[in-house]
């Protein structure tokens, strides 16, 4: 009898502490939810999102593949409208380079610093083996917490969305195989090996698991990774677009062994004045290339027109630079050379100044023409009247030495343009300085020798440097 009534009790208990459970589980939300045979997390609301860092080890040779993953994880297609800054990302990315350097004199050099102009994702990492220590000694050196840390090589394919989902907020997570896919949590315990299923590519969609998989290794043709972003259903990750109405833009095209040795840091230069204002920038090459492929066999110069038509159309205003032109005062802004200029050309009237002027450009010294090195140019109807214009000078495609500056020179001068132009004649000190008149506190020295300006760049980007440091510059240094 005792024992029945201890048996009855026991299953109320058992009863009871069900009834309770549910409840608790009712009251506060299931956070999990089963899909794919995955327990994923649901997607929880919170005022501080956990915060990845992507890390992708690729050979220099494989351009290709760096685009397909800039394009299928992150969703970015090209650079005309660059993401913005870490620091206004939930997840951040980056390309650690490893393996053998590229040569010097080379199409394949020319090609990647072309890349690193354009993307600013590469990172160098030829002096380590790309492995999971030395990838999170390399973070740790960053000085930058993310709450995960994802590492995977260019051959290996991860669906980036779903594992972000599946993460969740639990940072202890720890799981992968060394540097073809891992992921640590910043409170990572022990590695838990089963918690996400992996294969290796059997060269078939028909032989990969989509539903318990997160890691596809061994995947070497760009063919088969897009095949496996299709049958993952992958969705680019959301990434922040930077947001202004100013590009800094410039030539990332490399013709030859010339500029190899100073266009990246050239490119820097610019890059580093632009995040220093919040201004977009942007470096292209394409447009430089396919002169070649014209008809009329352009000159290559003439990409510049092509690369303003093309980004012209995203911005209020474009500062185009040359490669050799090197910015000697960061700390003079777009707006405040704008502000300079009505008060010296339109007493500081600004409707008069916005409505009527379309092109900001410089003949400095003594030069029979216009300098199409450093320009400003608007985005208006007229603007764009302006440059086709200039693509129809048929005289100017292959006429040296001025090509497209001639072109700009001779359209800029007929009535309707000219009337829309602030044609800065025989300035030295705004925007557009020739070594030679340099004087303390000028914005831009462009570097334009007759012969390969190289040599030349390097020295204005070392007395930039010096400048920065607190040191004093004169023209002298600059010759």
């Amino acid at each position: 009898m005792t024992f029945e009534i201890r048996n009855r009790l026991s299953k109320r208990i058992v009863i009871g502490l069900g009834l309770f459970v549910l409840f608790c589980l009712l009251s506060f939300n299931l956070k999990y939810l089963y899909k794919d045979d995955l327990l994923i997390p649901m997607t929880t609301t919170s005022s501080s999102p956990s915060t990845y860092l992507v890390i992708i080890g690729s050979p220099v040779q494989h351009e290709s593949r760096r685009n397909l993953i800039r394009s299928t994880y992150f969703g970015i297609q090209d650079n005309l409208e660059p993401i913005a800054q870490p620091s206004a990302q939930s997840i951040h990315y980056a390309f650690c380079i490893y393996g053998n350097r590229t040569k010097s004199d080379t199409p394949e050099r020319r090609s990647f610093e072309t890349e690193k102009m354009e993307y600013n994702d590469i990172y160098p990492f030829f002096d380590a083996e790309f492995n999971q220590k030395n990838v999170l000694d390399w973070v740790k050196k960053q000085g930058v917490q993310y709450d995960f840390i994802i590492i995977q090589d260019i051959y290996s394919f991860i669906p980036l969305q779903k594992l972000v989902n599946a993460l969740g907020d639990d940072t202890t997570i720890q799981w992968g195989n060394d540097h073809e896919g891992y992921v640590i949590g910043s409170k990572a315990v022990e590695s838990k090996k089963d918690l996400f299923g992996s294969q290796v590519w059997e060269n078939s969609i028909e032989s990969t698991d989509t539903t318990k998989n997160m890691l596809v290794t061994q995947v070497y043709q760009d063919q088969d990774f897009k095949a496996l972003a299709e049958a993952f259903h992958l969705k680019p990750i959301e990434m922040t677009k930077m947001v202004s109405s100013k590009a800094v833009v410039t030539s990332s095209y490399i013709y030859d062994k010339c500029m190899e040795p100073s266009a990246t840091k050239a490119s820097l230069n610019k890059r580093d004045y632009a995040d220093k204002h919040g201004y977009v920038f942007i470096a292209r090459s394409r447009e430089f290339g396919q002169q070649a492929l014209r008809v009329d066999q352009r000159r290559t110069v003439w990409g510049k027109i092509d690369v303003i038509q093309k980004v012209l159309p995203k911005y209020e205003w474009i500062f185009w630079l040359d490669m050799d032109a090197v910015v000697m005062n960061p700390n003079q802004t777009i707006e405040g050379l704008m502000t300079r200029l009505r008060n010296e050309y339109y007493n500081g009237t600004e409707s008069e100044f916005e409505e009527n002027i379309d092109f900001i450009i410089v003949r400095p010294g003594t030069d029979k023409m216009i300098n199409a090195g450093v320009f400003l140019i608007k985005n208006t109807s007229g603007s764009f009247k302006f440059l086709k214009k200039i693509q129809e000078r048929e005289e100017w495609y292959r006429q040296g030495p001025s090509y497209e500056q001639g072109a700009m020179w001779d359209v800029m001068q007929q009535p309707e343009f000219i009337s829309r132009t602030l044609f800065l004649d025989r300035e030295n000190h705004i925007f557009n300085t020739f070594p030679k008149f340099y004087q303390q506190d000028d914005f831009i020295v462009h570097f334009a020798p007759d012969k390969c300006p190289n040599a030349a760049t390097l020295k204005g980007l070392a007395a930039a440097d010096s400048i920065k440091q607190g040191q004093f510059v004169t023209s002298q240094d600059l010759v």
